[in-house]
């Protein structure tokens, strides 16, 4: 987009913050869109009044984002995270900001809802049953019961995370798939 060059720039800056905004605005899945120069000074977009800023558990995942991206040169992936105040799941996400030469000039990162996927999953779990995402580690994505499984709860050794050895093998549902989401940097 030409203008994430230098974000830091000045001229550049009200840019930034106007492509910020229009895409927090038009997707409701991104709570909050950050682009920050070397210096960690930039600009940000969030939906409604969500601050990112005041959850101390975003803004270490945040800071951790960015020294990976100026000292791996490469994508963040943060651990699930729990909002307040009802626990949403989410997770943060985040690029380097490279100039033409490749040199790290800052970073684009983003607060990632997983409500659209909470809402899924609460729909299909029932009758007894619950239908959730852990990690490669048994760590709770999300769960239908966030009262009970905030997201980073361990389940390696649960019985939940476990087929149900007494249902019929006709019956099993356990699922295990990879999402690109689930590969990359520790978070």
């Amino acid at each position: 987009m030409n203008v994430i060059d230098n974000v830091e720039d000045p001229v550049a800056e009200p840019k930034v913050t106007r492509v910020l905004e229009s895409f927090a605005d038009s997707n409701n899945t991104f709570l909050y869109l950050t682009a920050v120069g070397k210096s960690r000074k930039g600009t940000v977009a969030s939906q409604g009044n969500y601050r990112a800023d005041q959850d101390p558990f975003v803004a270490k995942a945040l800071q951790r984002a960015f020294v990976w991206c100026m000292q791996q040169s490469g994508e963040f992936r943060s651990d699930p995270l729990a909002l307040a105040p009802d626990d949403r799941p989410a997770f943060v996400v985040a690029v380097p900001l490279k100039d033409i030469n490749g040199n790290f000039t800052g970073m684009l990162a983003a607060v990632v809802s997983l409500d659209p996927l909470l809402h899924r999953l609460q729909d299909a779990s029932g009758h007894q049953r619950s239908v959730f995402i852990v990690d490669h580690s048994g760590h709770v994505v999300t769960h239908p019961d966030t009262k009970n499984f905030v997201p980073g709860t361990d389940l390696s050794n649960s019985d939940l995370n476990q087929t149900n050895p007494r249902l019929p093998q006709e019956l099993r549902n356990t699922t295990t798939t990879r999402s690109p989401a689930s590969q990359g940097a520790p978070g």
